[in-house]
């Protein structure tokens, strides 16, 4: 169906599993791909001629109680930037949700990914530069996101994108991102 540069998410390997099977091995800044069956998303899915509707980025913290370690989705949603778990938010996401790890990231860099994530929290949702999205592409507004320009921002200094934002699915085209794509239910 979609173009994830010149490729569909048919070209990809696609694992399923559940999110206690992939748990220890999300790190920080990884890519979480989103789809659903909502009106919402398949006018973007079918808009910008994707698989996928939105985009998030994975955040890891220890518990300082347990030390264990929580997994956290950050994402641009209508409400501005948060974080959730990212086991509960796919529980009630109503969707699917891809995860498509980075490559070998040094741990300096994922601490920038955290920063960065982290910095924009409650940051405003872009709506102007969503909709004019839907006429081309817009530039990147650093003080409020729509999905996938958050996730840009949170990789800044990893890849050049140029000044555009990317769609949800243009992130796939980040030659520091796996081959590997994971469907975690």
């Amino acid at each position: 169906m979609g173009i994830l540069g010149n490729k569909s998410l048919h070209d990809y390997t696609i694992i399923k599993s559940s999110f206690k099977d992939v748990e220890h091995e999300i790190q920080p800044g990884d890519l979480l791909l989103w789809s659903s069956k909502t009106l919402v998303s398949w006018i973007i899915r079918k808009w910008t001629c994707s698989d996928f509707s939105h985009a998030s980025a994975a955040l890891v913290l220890d518990n300082p109680e347990d030390g264990k370690r929580i997994v956290f989705t950050t994402e641009a949603l209508s409400e501005g930037v948060v974080v959730s778990p990212l086991e509960r938010r796919i529980k009630v996401y109503g969707g699917k949700c891809y995860w498509v790890p980075l490559k070998d990231i040094p741990p300096e860099e994922e601490r920038k990914f955290t920063r960065r994530a982290v910095l924009m929290l409650g940051s405003d949702y872009d709506f102007k530069s969503l909709f004019s999205f839907l006429a081309g592409k817009v530039s990147m507004d650093a003080r409020k996101f729509f999905c996938s320009e958050y996730v840009r921002f949170i990789w800044q200094g990893t890849k050049t994108f140029g000044q555009e934002a990317p769609t949800p699915a243009e992130l796939l085209t980040y030659d520091g991102l796996s081959n590997r794509i994971v469907e975690i239910s």
